[in-house]
């Protein structure tokens, strides 16, 4: 199977302003991003400004406009400002640039837009673990040139071994990493594939293990331990050598998979098959017949 890479369709300032109305998004650095959805808050500030601006522009021969307008910053980057508002008597026909730009900036720790982006990176990294089984270090040093579309292929230098690593990559591992370089992942130089969602947009640091990640989610879906867990992302990747082993996958096919150097460090994770070992273990009355 051959999973195609992303191909990124850059939009120019004049072909964004010529999209039909129906399309919402502004333009950063020549893509078409979500905008975010208003609060019932915001639209009441905007309404009272445009209000306000009218009733004083509007006698003296301005005009004013709302956040349906598109204003051009740069070749590849476009705004839709809350509002805009000219002075003087000019057609809004052929309107220039504005006198004033007014954006209504809403205090909430998590827009929705950038909700929507972390649920994508997060997705991806939580597959690269569960499914693949790599290390929160690796994910987080995955780059860009380590996704081999054509072979469908992972292939990376295991950063705690320094061993090379190459796994496949599945159809529902390439899917999430596609939706979130399309339409997750910040317009950056980097070539982290994983990338902090704030501006400047750097890759997560060398002692970030991503536990925040795996903790939010779990408490969101209200998963809670009675007793004491792994509850870090390596938990993702024990959970798939457990399930490898009830699968009676053999034990060097997921020393290959979890990247170890042999079959050693694979045979820790057997203790947590309980089902494994009760099969394993020896009948006292067969024992009995031996002596």
């Amino acid at each position: 199977m051959t999973i195609h890479a992303p191909m990124a369709t850059v939009l120019t300032v004049d072909a964004w302003a010529a999209l039909d109305e129906d399309v919402g998004g502004e333009l950063v650095d020549g893509s078409l991003e979500e905008e975010e959805v208003a609060s019932w808050a915001h639209e009441i500030v905007v309404s009272w400004l445009i209000h306000v601006l009218r009733t004083w522009l509007i006698p003296r021969g301005g005009f004013v406009l709302g956040s349906e307008t598109k204003l051009a910053i740069s070749p590849s980057r476009g705004r839709k400002p809350d509002v805009l508002a000219y002075f003087g008597v000019r057609s809004p026909d052929r309107v220039p640039a504005p006198d004033i730009v007014v954006e209504v900036i809403t205090n909430t720790p998590r827009d929705q837009r950038r909700d929507r982006i972390e649920k994508k990176r997060d997705y991806a990294i939580l597959l690269l673990a569960s499914r693949l089984g790599l290390r929160s270090a690796d994910i987080r040093a995955l780059r860009l040139e380590d996704l081999k579309w054509e072979a469908a292929t992972i292939e990376i230098t295991q950063s705690k071994t320094l061993a090379p690593l190459c796994l496949p990559l599945t159809e529902e591992v390439g899917e999430a990493l596609i939706d979130y370089l399309k339409a997750g992942r910040p317009h950056s130089t980097q070539r982290e594939v994983f990338l902090k969602l704030r501006s400047p947009f750097t890759p997560f640091a060398d002692n970030n293990h991503l536990f925040h990640i795996i903790t939010y989610w779990r408490e969101l879906a209200g998963v809670h331990f009675r007793t004491k867990q792994r509850a870090g992302l390596h938990s993702l990747r024990h959970t798939l050598a457990t399930r490898l082993l009830s699968e009676e996958t053999p034990f060097h096919v997921i020393s290959e998979i979890l990247g170890h150097a042999t079959t050693a460090s694979t045979l820790i994770y057997a203790k947590a098959d309980v089902e494994a070992l009760r099969c394993a273990a020896l009948d006292p009355e067969e024992v009995r017949h031996v002596e």
